[in-house]
């Protein structure tokens, strides 16, 4: 999805999206857990370390969509010069 908000902004499509990633892991190889249920792991190291996996795999995505960005000139810059990402999590 994150392609796709990268190619509506290069086709000047729009220059607005929201993005929202699915609380289901199963996508990365984690099984079926779910991270607003991981977030609440009272402690328990095993989903703790489930749900740091899931924040880098996402924060992998971020990075990676700012890299698009990034290498995509523009008249006066780069398309990440002239976008701003608000990124929040848990």
């Amino acid at each position: 999805m994150l392609e796709l908000s990268y190619l509506a902004f290069q086709t000047d499509s729009t220059r607005v999206i929201t993005f929202v990633f699915d609380t289901e892991t199963g996508y990365i190889g984690l099984g079926h857990h779910n991270h607003h249920e991981l977030s609440h792991h009272g402690g328990d190291s095993n989903k703790e370390n489930l749900l740091a996996e899931i924040d880098r795999f996402h924060i992998s995505k971020v990075a990676r969509f700012a890299d698009f960005l990034n290498r995509t000139k523009e008249a006066d810059g780069t398309m990440l010069d002239q976008t701003m990402i608000l990124f929040g999590s848990g």
